[in-house]
């Protein structure tokens, strides 16, 4: 297993099969898009929060 990039990979095909590592490769990368989108939508929400008082108070 020396000089592979994706050694992980291997290892997974090896132990569950060439099916399910497809499967948990899927569910890996949608949790991954769900936390950095969370992460924007919640930088966006502090931003708004901390901004509002240098904003002007009548912009509510």
């Amino acid at each position: 297993m020396t000089n592979e990039l994706e050694v992980g990979y291997i290892a997974g095909i090896n132990i569950f099969g060439d099916v399910v590592q497809k499967i948990f490769g899927f569910g890996i990368s949608i949790l991954l898009i769900s936390t950095v989108s969370s992460y924007f939508l919640l930088v966006l929400a502090l931003c708004r929060l901390w901004g509002r008082p240098w904003i002007s108070p009548l912009s509510v």
